[in-house]
Order: C-alpha cells, then sequence, then structure tokens
C-alpha cells in the first residue's frame, strides 16, 4: 500500500514538473519564432524626447497618475526617433510608443489608442512589442494592431509594475495620391493616447509633407516671390508701416517691447498681417506659424523652435504678456530668410525701429 501511494506522488510530481517544462518550451518557442532582428532600432533615441510629453490628466504635475506616455517617428530605414520629421507621398514611416509606469502600484489594463493622421494605411504584421515578457521584441497579431488603431477599442498591453515599461513600434504608408490641403508645409498629426483607471495621457508625433507646386504655377509666381517688402515696428508704439501701408496694433498692452535687451513682437498679428496662419494648441502651450512654406513650432518658456524639422535656438523666452504670446524678433525671422535691422532712432518718431526685409 505505502509503495503504491508512493507510485501515485511520485507520478504526480512527475506530470507537475513535465507540464511546466512543456509550458517554458512552448513560451521560448514561440518568442523565438517571433523575434526580430533588429533589437535596437526599437529604442533609438527616444529618451530625449521625454520632456516633450504631453500630459491631459489633472494631477500630472505632481506624478500621482502614475505613468507616461510618449510618441516619435522616423522614416522606415533611419535610425534616430523624433517628434517631427519631413516626409514625401508613398514614404513608409515607423511610430515608437512608450509606456512606462512611474507610480509605487502595479497598474493594471494598461490601454493604447494610436488616432493615425487621415489616410495614412497601416502596414499589416508591423507590429511588434517589446516589454519584460518579450525583452528581445515579438511580433503582434493583425488584431492586436487594429485594436490599437482603433479609438472605441484600444490596445490592452497588460499589467506593470513600479518602473515596469512597454515599447511598440508599427509601420505605416502615405499614400501617393494624399490630399495636401494647403500650398507648402502640410502638417499630418499622429496622437497617442494612453488610459490607466480612467487617467489619460497624450503625446504628439508629426509629419509634414510639402505641397510642391506645378511648374506652372511657380513660374507665374516667381516675379511676385523676387519682390522685396519690408516691414517697420516701434518699440513700445501700436502703430506698424507694412510696405507703404500704415497699421495699428488693436492691443495697446502688446505692442512690440524690449525684454531681457530682444525684441519681442506680438506673433499672431504680426504674421497674419504678413500673410501667414499662427495657431494656438493650448494643451502644449505651442504656437504654430504657418508662412511662406514653412512650419514653425514655438513653445512658451522653451528657449528651443522647430523650423520645419530643423531645431533653432532663442535668445530669450518666448511668454505671454497681457494676454497675448510675444516671441523673440531677431531669430524667429532670420531663421525664415528675412533680413533684420536695427535703428535707434527715427525721423517719423522718437521710438526705436526694427525693419523686417522678406520676400512674398
Amino acid at each position: 500500500m505505502l509503495n503504491r501511494d508512493f507510485n501515485l506522488l511520485f507520478f504526480k510530481s512527475y506530470i507537475k514538473v513535465f507540464s511546466l517544462i512543456l509550458g517554458v518550451l512552448i513560451v521560448i518557442i514561440s518568442m523565438q519564432t517571433n523575434v526580430l532582428v533588429f533589437a535596437d532600432e526599437l529604442d533609438g533615441e527616444v529618451y530625449k524626447y521625454e520632456n516633450s510629453i504631453d500630459k491631459t490628466s489633472s494631477d500630472s504635475e505632481t506624478g500621482e497618475s502614475g505613468f507616461i506616455v510618449n510618441s516619435c517617428v522616423r522614416k522606415t530605414g533611419k535610425k534616430s526617433w523624433k517628434k517631427t520629421i519631413i516626409a514625401e507621398p508613398g514614404d513608409k514611416i515607423d511610430y515608437l510608443i512608450k509606456y512606462e509606469n512611474t507610480s509605487k502600484l502595479t497598474q493594471d489594463k494598461v490601454v493604447l489608442y494610436d488616432i493615425l493622421p487621415k489616410n495614412f494605411q497601416v502596414v499589416e504584421e508591423s507590429l511588434v512589442i517589446k516589454n519584460g515578457l518579450y525583452p528581445n521584441i515579438a511580433r503582434m497579431t493583425n488584431e492586436s494592431l487594429n485594436a490599437l488603431i482603433s479609438s472605441d477599442r484600444g490596445l490592452n498591453i497588460g499589467k506593470y509594475q513600479y518602473q515596469a515599461s512597454a515599447y511598440l513600434r508599427f509601420t505605416v504608408l502615405i499614400p501617393e495620391d494624399i490630399d495636401l490641403k494647403r500650398p507648402g508645409a502640410n502638417v499630418f498629426r499622429n496622437t497617442l493616447i494612453g488610459k490607466v483607471n480612467h487617467i489619460g495621457y497624450k503625446s504628439y508625433s508629426d509629419v509634414i509633407i510639402f505641397n510642391e507646386e506645378d511648374e506652372t504655377d511657380v513660374s507665374d509666381k516667381k516675379s511676385e516671390l523676387q519682390e522685396e517688402k519690408s516691414i517697420n515696428l516701434y518699440i513700445d508704439d501700436d502703430k506698424i508701416k507694412i510696405g507703404d501701408e500704415w497699421l495699428e496694433i488693436s492691443d495697446e498692452a502688446t505692442t512690440p517691447m524690449i525684454v531681457d535687451g530682444k525684441t519681442l513682437v506680438p506673433i499672431r498679428w504680426l504674421i497674419e498681417n504678413m500673410g501667414g496662419e499662427v495657431a494656438w494648441k493650448d494643451d502644449e502651450r505651442k504656437v504654430e506659424i504657418y508662412f511662406d512654406n514653412h512650419y514653425i513650432q514655438v513653445w512658451l518658456d522653451d528657449n528651443k523652435f522647430l523650423l520645419d524639422d530643423k531645431e533653432c535656438l532663442f535668445a530669450t523666452l518666448p511668454r505671454i504678456i497681457n494676454g497675448r504670446t510675444m516671441l523673440p524678433l531677431r531669430e524667429l525671422f532670420e531663421a525664415i530668410g528675412c533680413e533684420v535691422l536695427w535703428y535707434s532712432e527715427d525721423d517719423e518718431h522718437a521710438s526705436a525701429r526694427v525693419e523686417i526685409l522678406y520676400k512674398k
């Protein structure tokens, strides 16, 4: 009887051990069959962009919400990840998603939503993930990819302990016939949303595509483009001269002014009167400027700005004064090819004058 019980116990233990080994082998085999060889490319240079993460939770400043998300982009085949790139119709691009648990608690049911620019086409079987379970990168199913880019479903990427993270990457094709609505720079924004327990963060990455006008249009406008125009601004004065026309700034509280030895100007009023467009993104505290076929991104209280995909620097910080966005004049306009001249006195005005020369 004792021998029989011993054999039965041995048999049960053998079955348990065999099941455990079999389970481990199945996991290893499934991981190996899905591993990609370019493991290092998933990380890229994403870390230096974490300061640009866009947070929507009300307690994001205190960190109580407990996680971060970040979205970056690159042309397929390139090494570095960026927040903004320039691409062309027909290009393939990769999007990188990062999630990290920064709370002290385990986070369950982490759900990601990626809202693609209109008409961008996902490449099937391109979604991969790298996390604690799949440290060497594993390919995910098309069902997972479709869930990720669905604003209704989202992709549940599982449970994460403190400081655990996940990276996801997928590829998108820009159609050859994509609709470019404006001349010059057209911006296509990808929006990433991460949610844990009804708390959401957002992060953005942009693709800029330039609308190349046909030769007839370009030749018809050559003489016009070569015409040099001038703008004259007067420090602490609400009158501005554009060409031969005098205009008056509607808000006297935001006239051109000197701050920290640098000239600041009311950017929306000025750009719109020069024929450009200005948009304000409140969630990012960012100004977007469309002028002379350029796309410019400026963040308040940050001396860095982007001209198309080129990083430039201000000598002083952009800021809001009396409810109006004021930007440093010289660095911005010289970056887009204008000439900026300073006159300490003027025959018509006692105040100092700044002249901007540009071709439009």
